[in-house]
């Protein structure tokens, strides 16, 4: 079965790429692979993805060698029928306290550190029960986005629930929650930021930070990247290509 790349690129103390994909075009992973991304998240969370065609994406990540994550609503049935199709790490968004947290862990993980009902991935029939429930929960990353003031207020106690892995910031909602709507790169916004990646730092929970082509955004993920930030997502698939666009039609005209 496929190892998680983000777990396996902390373990060898490197950061793991990706990208978001929006789109319902399993050619999308296939592209991401081929130009040597870590993993993808799904964001099944915004879009029209229906469930046939997230399994299709994640059928193409594990042909391509890529981890598949995606951000899912928060629910446990939502939650289970995104796992049962073999995706190796859940995010979900706006959580806001630890209860939030300790509800996403319970849809996620098999009794006793949960409450997941079992129902196998197809690619692992091959394997026993006991190496089933052993990659179900050490390749598994869980993760939660802080993206209010109320989430930011809670991040201590949100790390310290157990089962939690990594944590994220949502910088666009928070821009929202902070009093200042549409500017995800103001300075109480990166402050906020700042606040959850310490915070996790200290609790020895993983990190993934998102940064869209825009100005600035790779001086500071590369001072992410070198801070030991454990996954990067470098943007999502139209926001990637829009930027590239952009820059072969300046370079044809220019």
């Amino acid at each position: 079965m496929l190892k998680n790349a983000i777990k396996a690129a902390d373990a060898e103390k490197r950061t793991a790429l990706g990208c978001y994909i929006t789109q319902p075009a399993p050619a999308l992973v296939e592209v991401a692979a081929a130009a040597g991304l870590d993993f993808v998240r799904l964001d099944t969370y915004h879009g029209t993805m229906t469930i046939e065609t997230i399994d299709a994406l994640i059928r193409a990540a594990y042909a391509s060698g890529l981890t598949p994550t995606a951000r899912v609503q928060n629910h446990p049935f939502a939650i289970l029928q995104l796992l049962q199709l073999g995706l190796m790490g859940v995010s979900v968004p706006d959580v806001e306290d630890a209860e939030m947290a300790r509800a996403v862990v319970q849809a996620c993980r098999y009794p006793p550190r949960g409450t997941r009902e079992i129902s196998r991935p197809t690619g692992t029939m091959g394997l026993s029960a006991d190496e089933y429930f052993r990659w179900a929960d050490e390749e598994l990353i869980v993760s939660v986005q802080i993206e209010s003031r109320r989430g930011l207020e809670n991040v201590e106690e949100i790390l310290a629930v157990d089962g939690l892995d990594m944590v994220q910031s949502g910088r666009s909602d928070l821009s929202l929650s902070l009093g200042v709507p549409g500017q995800p790169n103001h300075p109480i916004v990166l402050e906020a930021e700042e606040k959850i990646v310490a915070a996790a730092e200290r609790a020895g929970k993983l990190v993934a930070l998102h940064f869209q082509p825009g100005p600035g955004a790779l001086e500071r993920l590369r001072e992410y990247s070198q801070r030991g930030v454990q996954a990067l997502t470098i943007g999502n698939d139209t926001q990637i290509l829009y930027q590239g666009l952009r820059e072969r039609i300046a370079t044809i005209k220019g």
